[in-house]
């Protein structure tokens, strides 16, 4: 039994860790600020586990906020052009309809 609590530890300790190096290395883009990513680091370090895991589910509902907003900004991207076109289009029908008034 102690054997398995040891192993336990150990993976605990292994997570923990990854998840300081990961805060580390993480962008500051993913994070509002200097001091948002610092209080994170904070937040792992004193209270191990716990806060190891709560930034694993705080930056999982970031990354799906963020990628929310990709795909958003994408579609607004794709019906500003749709857009674009279709006044093109309105245009060059108009600037017709105008040479074939002149040449009546």
């Amino acid at each position: 039994m102690e054997d398995l609590l040891g192993v336990f530890f150990v993976l605990c300790l292994i997570f923990w860790a990854i998840q300081i190096i990961n805060v580390i290395f993480t962008e500051i883009k993913y994070f509002e600020n200097h001091t948002h990513k610092l209080m994170w680091f904070a937040a792992i370090f004193v209270s191990f586990i716990i806060g190891a895991i709560w930034y694993v589910v705080w930056k999982n509902e970031r990354k799906q906020i963020l990628s929310r907003k990709v795909q958003v900004s994408d579609i607004d991207k794709k019906n500003k052009a749709l857009l674009r076109e279709e006044m093109v289009k309105d245009i060059d029908e108009y600037f017709k309809s105008q040479a074939l008034a002149e040449t009546e």
